[in-house]
Order: structure tokens, then sequence, then C-alpha cells
């Protein structure tokens, strides 16, 4: 399946968000069950490295979003 790829970097008012509910404000992904599911699918990295639904974002945070394509 293709994908697009994202970038979702952590500014002020996203800090200190659960990870899903701040990926939920992208047009893209939209809500925080999408959301949940890319990141439990691997799809969203941190570093390179895998992450939970759960993690509190930081300011300065880089995501990865591999979005695959409907």
């Amino acid at each position: 399946m293709p994908k697009r790829n994202l970038t979702l970097s952590i500014t002020p008012e996203l800090s200190g968000l659960r990870l899903d509910k701040a990926l939920a404000t992208l047009p893209e992904i939209g809500t925080r069950s999408r959301a949940a599911k890319l990141i439990n699918e691997d799809l969203v990295q941190l570093q390179k490295r895998s992450t939970k639904a759960s993690y509190v974002t930081r300011l300065g945070d880089i995501f990865a979003i591999e979005l695959p394509i409907r």
C-alpha cells in the first residue's frame, strides 16, 4: 500500500498533550482513534523509534508519520 510521509513538529500549543491527541490535530489524521491505530501499527516514530499513544509530547519533538493513502 502506498504511503505519504508527514512530519509533526511539536509546538508550544501541542506540548504536553498525549501523542494521539496531538496527531489528531492534523487534518490528514483527524481523530484520536485513527492516530492510535497509526501509532499501534508502528507508523509513527520519534527519533526512528516506535512510541505509544500515551506518550506526552515535549516542545521540539519531531515525529515521522507514514500515512497510508486511502
